[in-house]
């Protein structure tokens, strides 16, 4: 310290020098505060929203939903601005989120909050979206799906194989989520001698990342139909027209055989 102090009394004795340590003295100046701009740069990012799971909501039923992303910690207010009257809505936590199957933290962010959302009861049957807001800002909007009650059904575990497959109706809709351990789910319906059948899967578009793959097999474990991916995106749609009466099989798993909590995913079935 006591050769600095040297050094800056002789550059100050001359007109260049004095020039010189007025640049000096700038450059450290600047290089000093530096760190904490950039610190407060960084506590200025508004949150952002990267996955909701799930996203199918039904109303006046309390749904626990993760809500995954970044910058998600300091956030205070979950507002659905298309929605009157306002949905009630409780953080019951926020921080740090768990890691995910080889799923990447660009893609679903570091941070999550847990919440109770219980939608009004004149909610429309639709896309909606939502936004979360901080002392930083608020988030761009993200999109939930509000489904019908009366032709919805969850999906329920156990339900990874034909044995234990889980019986629904052609023309409901299902919601679920493929968690570790039980990487695909099974559906079982009957269907009739030409009845032409459409099961539409919706999970990427609405930023779950679950990449659907759809099987369809008959009573004997005879594969009649799979499909990856749709037109354009890589939600699938599979129709079949079967050519007997009998008891079928769906199967939905992602196709890089990967699950997760927050793997969400809706099946939309009909003919």
């Amino acid at each position: 310290m006591e050769r600095l102090e040297i050094m800056m009394d002789q550059l100050l004795t001359s007109k260049r020098g004095r020039m010189t340590a007025l640049c000096c003295l700038a450059f450290v100046s600047v290089v000093g505060r530096l760190p904490a701009q950039d610190k407060a740069a960084a506590k200025k990012e508004p949150p952002q929203i990267k996955v909701v799971a799930p996203f199918g909501l039904l109303r006046e039923v309390t749904t626990t939903v993760i809500i995954r992303g970044v910058n998600l910690s300091d956030v205070t207010e979950i507002r659905f601005p298309e929605l009157k009257p306002t949905p009630v809505i409780k953080i019951k936590s926020k921080g740090a989120a768990p890691a995910a199957d080889k799923v990447s933290v660009e893609k679903i962010g570091n941070t999550q909050l847990e919440v109770e959302i219980t939608l009004p009861p004149g909610a429309p049957l639709r896309a909606t979206p939502f936004i979360v807001v901080g002392p930083n800002g608020q988030s761009e909007a993200k999109q939930i799906l509000i489904l019908d009650e009366t032709k919805t059904v969850a999906e329920k575990e156990p339900n990874d194989g034909f044995a234990g497959a889980q019986d629904i109706t052609l023309g409901q809709t299902i919601t679920g989520i493929l968690s570790p351990g039980q990487k695909t789910d099974v559906f079982r319906f009957a269907g009739k001698a030409g009845q032409k059948i459409r099961i539409e899967a919706q999970a990427v578009r609405f930023g779950s990342p679950l990449d659907p793959f759809l099987l369809l097999h008959n009573s004997e474990g005879q594969l009649l139909a799979e499909i990856d991916d749709g037109l354009e995106i890589s939600d699938p749609i599979l129709e079949f027209t079967f050519l007997k009466d009998g008891m079928y099989f769906l199967t939905i798993l992602d196709a890089h055989d990967l699950a997760s909590p927050i793997h969400a995913y809706v099946l939309r079935t009909g003919s």
